[in-house]
């Protein structure tokens, strides 16, 4: 083994331990910590609030990243439908002109 990536697992493992050494340090502060316990009203509220601002937090991510996935899909839509075929009268996706030829192919002139 490395000694790099032994030093580095040797810190891990250091630190993984005093987490679940110190662990009831770090479950709340003394005050909330008491008003759980004691099981008065305000505390059930007070978890209450944090279980929705909790679930609020985790859900805006993918109702942001859905609404705007939705916005471009029915842009994308609107845009294809509103291309007409010349031949038709029809939406034709892949063309990128409507009415007239593609770019790179000539066209001729008819006299």
């Amino acid at each position: 083994m490395h000694p790099k990536f032994r030093q580095s697992l040797w810190l891990t493992a250091l630190l993984v331990v005093l987490v679940l050494v110190f662990q009831s340090v770090a479950t709340a502060c003394p005050t909330c910590k008491e008003g759980l316990v004691a099981g008065d009203h305000d505390s059930a509220n007070l978890v209450r609030g944090y279980f929705w601002s909790i679930i609020f937090m985790m859900s805006m991510p993918f109702l942001i990243l859905g609404g705007l996935s939705t916005y471009f899909y029915l842009l994308v839509r609107r845009a294809r439908a509103g291309q007409v075929h010349p031949g038709n009268g029809r939406a034709h996706p892949g063309q990128a002109y409507p009415g007239r030829a593609h770019p790179g192919k000539a066209q001729l002139a008819v006299t």
